[in-house]
């Protein structure tokens, strides 16, 4: 059974541009293990960031 790469990303997501707190609104793959999307962080401020997966 295949795991969703959104799964394995989401605790990436910690210190590569959100802090506790802040809402992802959007993910895209960039590649098989490259992800890319904004939020906002805690402050309200629109965010992107990038992160790659293990």
């Amino acid at each position: 059974m295949a795991v969703s790469p959104a799964a394995h990303a989401k605790p990436s997501f910690q210190g590569i541009g959100f802090l506790p707190g802040g809402k992802q609104s959007a993910a895209a793959s960039v590649s098989r293990d490259v992800i890319a999307g904004y939020g906002t962080n805690p402050t309200g401020k629109t965010e992107g960031w990038v992160a790659k997966l293990r």
